[in-house]
């Protein structure tokens, strides 16, 4: 092969190599201010610019919709506490010495942090479309 060959070689794969590295990520790559976290992801937002935020928005779109059916399966498990166990399990976990509040403390964080979490994701879905509106 000749050097200009190679040459043209080296540069086609260090151009496929730069489009794979930029181009928009399936999932959330926003930081807690919504914007874009890591150098790769940044690159991409200059690079692809309205495509980056679309791909941002639909993988928002999707962490919303099982973030919704998390909580209401939970809720649902809460609602039928006694369902799946046996009338002995549950005689004897009424009948059990465990601390009730710490458990009611657990479940507390765990309420507020996905309060926090979709709070995190309806702010960065106003800062999407804001940035889909230009």
């Amino acid at each position: 092969m000749t050097t200009k060959a190679n040459w043209a070689i080296g540069l086609i794969s260090l151009l496929g190599a730069l489009y794979w590295l930029t181009l928009p990520p399936d999932d959330i790559a926003l930081n807690d201010a919504c914007r874009p976290s890591e150098l790769q992801d940044r690159f991409s937002e200059g690079v692809y610019g309205r495509i980056f935020w679309q791909a941002q928005q639909t993988a928002l779109a999707e962490a919303v919709r099982i973030e919704l059916d998390l909580r209401a399966r939970n809720e649902l498990r809460q609602d039928q506490p006694g369902e799946g166990r046996s009338r002995i399990d549950r005689q004897m976990s009424r009948l059990s010495e465990r601390d009730i509040s710490g458990d009611q403390q657990a479940a507390a964080q765990v309420q507020r942090e996905q309060m926090a979490r979709m709070a995190w994701l309806y702010r960065c879905q106003q800062v999407i479309e804001q940035k889909l509106a230009r």
